[in-house]
């Protein structure tokens, strides 16, 4: 059980992210003052383990097993040292070290959204904070790759020095910087081009497993000038990074019919067996080994399996016995669940971060990898993205010792840990309208209910997939928006430094976005359930609520991420605004990218 640390004062529970391992702190001693610290290392300890010893009246004394071991014990003092204000810290002894060695976070920065140098630079600063030692930029189109300036001129990509600017920034604080290119499924942004179209195995629009249209996104394992790419676009990255880790991706090969899926393993063994990624370690996501186990026969031995599930109800530890059963190595791998909600779903990250890292722990598998996608043009912002990476952080730790963690503790989290602000409430916004979702009288994995007439005006409210909203749940979930929009109000006009300032103007805009979802499901249930049933008056105070809406997502937009993406995200709006202003909904959109498809098709 953790300890409650109290002096003369009644300091309640320590915001330590994560709480290390063993917390032994008098209840009755303190530091007179606080000067410093001695530090020794010490081979005893377990790897990136410290032990910390504070001995009244001003000794502090750190031992560590190594360097990482050094940095996490002086992240956890600063914790604790920013824990009291006149740094009178209890007297006695921490000592800690990871369940995993590889604790990671993935970035999707390929669905419009590029964060700037500075967005990624103070998230590395947070993340290697909270004792997080890797992260993956997830890249689609988003390099500069010479030669290839069709695909990613305009998307504002990351240049060969920026990564290697990111990389060291990292490597100085025990984070590495590992490149994630796909080199199968999800190419639609090549294949999409002229000049790629030949290297996929269809062309114009396929469908998902959740029968979606999609573009074609799927290249040809059997046609040797997609190897020819993948080598060309590989042999660039490890140009600009030299982790020991290359994640080649492969996951939903959409397009790759079923009685080909021994191709797979084929194109991965071929991959592996590229020059400069056969000294690597590979990381590939498992969900076709999930689907087909004997994929997972005679794979080259620089290969691990990503094994990703983004649900609280997922057993990890099936799968983990199953690919170990296989003789194949495998990370867990959970995400933040914020894409396709807007405001995320705070509830199902934490279980589904919890049971991935019970796993990782149980099994002994040495990785954890929690995602932050930006499917349908990641209209999420950072803020809602904060519980997972909290959940993830400190999980991936130490399970045993953060096992306490709930909504309530993560919204003291977010505020103590990043925003630095005890007293601002912002962390309550975001886990509040974090778990609106679970109002919703039915759950699909992956998304909210919430929000998906947003992105899919054809869906009805009210029937099938949300049968039994009623108003009154849109009044309480009302309720909890208005609270938190006040809350980023106040964030607002009070004091705070510039990234907290940020932070308030974005979760205001998640606040609008629900505003304008609860609006809408109101207006279609006193209706008929559909966009086509909405009188004239009620669509155009929805217009007239939409166009606030997208000034203000484009302006904070810019306040973090580079410009190259914001028409694309856009556009979903904007097709929105054209339903809301005809009263029609197109059957057949499903964004974009696949309407671009299928004019191209067409013509």
């Amino acid at each position: 059980m953790r300890p409650l640390v109290t002096t003369h004062r009644d300091f309640g529970d320590l915001a330590l992210l994560p709480y290390p391992r063993q917390v032994d702190l008098s209840n009755s001693q303190v530091l007179d003052s606080y000067v410093g610290y001695s530090s020794c290392p010490d081979p005893n300890l377990p790897e990136q383990g410290y032990l910390i010893e504070i001995s009244a009246p001003s000794k502090v004394t750190i031992s560590y097993r190594d360097e990482p071991g050094l940095f996490y014990a002086r992240a956890t003092l600063d914790q604790l040292l920013g824990s009291f204000s006149d740094q009178r810290i209890p007297v006695g002894k921490i000592r800690d070290w990871p369940d995993n060695k590889i604790r990671g976070v993935m970035l999707d920065v390929s669905r419009n959204r590029v964060p700037t140098l500075e967005t990624l630079l103070h998230l590395i600063d947070v993340l290697a904070s909270w004792k997080i030692n890797q992260v993956q930029l997830y890249f689609e189109h988003v390099f500069s790759y010479p030669g290839h300036e069709s695909v990613w001129e305009g998307c504002d990509p990351y240049t060969l020095d920026d990564l290697r600017v990111l990389a060291a920034y990292s490597k100085e604080r025990f984070v590495d910087l590992v490149p994630n290119q796909n080199m199968l499924g999800h190419m639609e942004r090549w294949l999409i081009h002229e000049d790629y179209e030949d290297l996929g195995i269809i062309l114009g629009t396929g469908q998902n497993a959740f029968g979606l249209a999609t573009p074609a996104s799927t290249l040809d394992p059997t046609n040797p000038k997609s190897l020819d790419l993948v080598a060309d676009l590989a042999g660039q990255l490890c140009e600009a990074l030299d982790s020991p880790f290359f994640h080649v991706g492969l996951d939903e090969p959409w397009d790759l019919p079923a009685e080909r899926s021994s191709q797979w393993r084929t194109w991965l063994n071929r991959i592996s067996e590229i020059e400069c990624l056969s000294e690597r370690e590979l990381l590939v996501w498992a969900d076709m080994v999930g689907h087909h186990p004997e994929l997972a026969l005679d794979l080259a031995d620089n290969i691990t399996l990503c094994d990703w599930n983004y649900e609280a109800n997922f057993d990890f530890s099936v799968s983990a016995q199953r690919y170990r059963d296989l003789g194949a190595r495998s990370w867990v791998c959970p995400g933040t669940s914020s894409w396709l909600s807007v405001a995320g779903r705070v509830s199902n990250t934490l279980e589904n971060c919890l049971h991935a890292s019970q796993s990782a722990r149980d099994f002994e598998l040495g990785g954890v990898l929690t995602c932050d996608w930006g499917d349908f043009g990641h209209h999420q912002h950072l803020p809602v993205s904060l519980p997972g990476l909290v959940a993830g952080a400190a999980f991936s730790w130490c399970v045993s010792s953060n096992s306490h963690i709930s909504p309530e503790v993560v919204a003291r989290l977010i505020d103590e840990r990043y925003f630095l602000r005890p007293d601002c409430q912002l962390g309550h916004a975001v886990v509040s309208m974090g778990d609106l979702y679970a109002k919703m009288p039915f759950q699909l994995p992956n998304l909210s209910l919430a929000v998906m007439h947003l992105y899919l005006p054809q869906f009805p409210v009210g029937t099938g997939l949300t049968s039994g909203l009623s108003l009154n749940v849109l009044d309480e979930m009302q309720e909890v928006v208005s609270q938190a929009l006040s809350s980023a109000n106040m964030a607002l006009v009070g004091e705070g430094n510039h990234g907290l300032q940020i932070s308030a103007r974005e979760i205001s805009n998640t606040a609008r976005f629900l505003e304008l979802a609860i609006s809408d499901a109101r207006a279609r249930l006193e209706n008929s359930n559909s966009i086509e049933s909405v009188p004239k008056s009620s669509r155009d105070r929805l217009v007239t609520m939409l166009d606030h809406l997208v000034e203000d997502y484009k302006s904070c937009w810019l306040l973090r991420n580079r410009p190259g993406g914001l028409e694309e995200s856009s556009e979903w709006l904007e097709h929105l605004r054209r339903c809301y202003s005809t009263g029609q909904a197109s059957p057949s959109w499903a964004g974009p990218m696949v309407e671009r498809a299928r004019q191209k098709l067409a013509n």
